[in-house]
């Protein structure tokens, strides 16, 4: 209950009254105040409902000189001080610092005006702690800020324990506040941020959609190519111990995050050789064929471990069929061929209107492959019929179908073999970092890395 009191100020009782009423309402812990005039040629004197400030004169208190204070001490702030030995000897919040000339005093830096919030703090440096902050419950809180109490004792904040999201109130109001990359976009609190802004119907934002043939990438529709990669595996006598090394970092590090993308399809075949003396011997194939480009894991991670031991005879090897036959040259009556879904292109059984790539993985130099340096063919074949594929042919054929070559160069990066790798990579239209070191286990798994990522920059998106 409010309670008033009028002062005449012609008859000089102004001070008296209110010096009285000051007197009367302080020991009841409440703040007294002298309103403006209100047109009656008087001042009201109002009862705020807020506790007393520090008494004057003493820690806390309003001061403009040392004599305002009971210390004889008066802050810089504007505010009564005293001695103090330890920080518990002053007002809670407040410090026991060393003033030259002076000693140890209790210090506080103002904050605010006002008691702003329920921090234990005391904020305008009064000398009081939270005053005149609202409780619920007997405890003081912060109903601008607290998401159980917000706006109003009690007043929780729905949206507790959803996925994906942490209630919070801001000026009394309650909003979610949702975990990177999640969207409240139902506007229901009580599933939290359900939507996914990496997802294609909410592309960076609840509001935006991705267009048919897109996908969402960094928060942006953009436009995805789909890929077949064909992993052909050199399964030659001296390729075998690298190849049994990198099997881990090919199912683990390379066709599996391959088929984590969307878009993409991986097939496997194999390369050795031509079973004719000197090349190669009885059971060596130039190609073979294993899984067409597919999705299943599983397939893919058996045609792995389960690759053809094949021997081979002499330096060079018989690549240059095998990348002929993927590239939908004539099939070699030595070569095995893949056997094909309806409405895949022969050859490498790629799916209609994809970018199609190779990862080669070999170790030595290929026969009827092109020279270091200058025309001709590196080792040509002699004596086998129909006559074997040539870089030249097979060089048009991948041009002409957009394919791309990356090898994972199981041998040093310097000899012959590297060098004809470079010039093949060059004369396709490439960069020479598509050529992988891959000689370890550790090289393999560094190599199917990126590999991955050259793949994800092909597919776009």
């Amino acid at each position: 209950m409010r309670r008033f009191l009028t002062v005449d100020r012609r008859v000089g009782l102004a001070v008296a009254a209110v010096g009285l009423v000051s007197l009367l309402l302080a020991g009841c812990g409440t703040r007294v105040v002298i309103q403006p005039d209100q047109g009656d040629g008087g001042a009201v004197v109002a009862d705020t409902g807020a506790p007393e400030t520090a008494a004057p004169g003493a820690v806390g208190a309003p001061c403009k000189g040392d004599g305002d204070c009971t210390s004889k001490f008066c802050l810089s702030n504007g505010r009564c001080s005293k001695g103090c030995e330890v920080a518990g000897s002053c007002p809670k919040s407040w410090a026991c610092v060393v003033v030259p000339g002076r000693g140890p005093m209790c210090d506080c830096d103002i904050r605010s005006t006002s008691e702003v919030a329920c921090n234990a703090v005391d904020d305008d440096c009064n000398g009081l702690v939270d005053e005149g902050s609202p409780t619920c419950g007997g405890v003081c809180v912060d109903t601008n800020t607290d998401p159980k109490n917000c706006g109003g004792c009690a007043k929780a904040c729905p949206g507790a324990g959803a996925p994906n999201a942490e209630p919070q109130c801001a000026g009394g109001a309650c909003k979610l506040k949702c975990a990177a990359g999640f969207g409240d976009c139902d506007s229901n609190p009580a599933n939290g941020c359900e939507a996914d802004l990496a997802s294609r119907e909410h592309c960076g934002s609840c509001a935006y959609a991705c267009k048919t043939g897109e996908t969402c990438s960094a928060g942006m529709c953009t436009t995805v190519v789909p890929v077949d990669v064909t992993v052909l595996l050199g399964v030659t006598g001296s390729t075998q111990p690298m190849l049994n090394a990198a099997l881990p970092a090919l199912k683990d590090n390379l066709v599996t995050p391959l088929l984590a993308l969307p878009g993409v399809a991986v097939g496997v075949s194999y390369t050795c050789e031509f079973p004719n003396s000197p090349y190669g011997s009885t059971g060596d194939r130039p190609f073979q064929g294993g899984v067409e480009p597919t999705t299943d894991a599983s397939k893919l991670f058996a045609s792995i471990d389960g690759y053809p031991k094949m021997g081979g005879g002499d330096a060079s090897d018989g690549m240059i069929e095998a990348l002929g036959t993927l590239s939908g040259r004539p099939v070699h009556p030595a070569s095995q061929p893949l056997t094909c879904s309806a409405g895949r292109a022969a050859g490498g059984c790629w799916r209609a209107a994809t970018r199609r790539v190779i990862v080669l993985f070999t170790d030595d130099t290929f026969h009827n492959g092109p020279l270091l340096l200058g025309p001709g063919l590196y080792a040509p074949y002699a004596g086998i019929t129909p006559a074997p594929q040539d870089w030249p042919a097979v060089l048009g054929a991948m041009k002409a179908n957009g394919m791309v070559l990356l090898v994972m160069n199981a041998t040093t990066m310097g000899g012959d073999a590297y060098g004809q790798y470079k010039r093949m990579i060059t004369e396709l239209g490439q960069p020479a970092t598509d050529i992988y070191p891959s000689a370890t286990a550790a090289e393999a798994t560094s190599a199917a890395d990126a590999i991955v990522a050259r793949v994800k920059a092909l597919r776009g998106g």
